[in-house]
């Protein structure tokens, strides 16, 4: 008896409970808002273009999208077998809107990289390329 495909199987749905949870904490984010406690209500990159409540709401709105389209990846590899080639396009759309939301919300502050969503981007990205990598 071979190990192999229960331990794929094994990989693949903790892959996707990480992906899943990614995508929670966006959605858990956006609803609590616990990042904006120290948010200067600027924009690394967009400097005064948009700022204050129009850009919380901007910020908010990209979250949610970027939750649950993480949280379709999920779903999307847990059940691959059934979803085949969903993964990828769900994946590489909610991790551009992630870096792209991390972009528009952070406000420049090396000091709150972290709490602003940095390590989120950095998974993000990590995900991003696992899009290009892996078949």
């Amino acid at each position: 008896m071979t190990w192999v495909p229960f331990l794929i199987v094994l990989v693949r749905y903790l892959i996707a409970l990480v992906v899943g949870s990614h995508g929670i904490t966006y959605v858990m984010f956006a609803l609590l808002g616990q990042a904006f406690v120290e948010w200067r209500g600027s924009s690394w990159l967009l400097g005064s273009t948009i700022t204050g409540d129009t850009l919380k709401t901007l910020t908010l709105a990209l979250w949610v999208i970027t939750g649950v389209g993480f949280i379709a990846t999920g779903i999307a590899i847990a059940f691959a077998s059934s979803l085949q080639g969903f993964w990828r396009p769900l994946a590489t759309g909610a991790s551009i809107v992630s870096v792209l939301s991390f972009a528009i919300f952070w406000d420049g502050q090396m000091a709150r990289f972290t709490d602003q969503g940095g390590i989120g981007m950095v998974l993000s990205l990590m995900i991003l390329i696992s899009t290009i990598v892996f078949p």
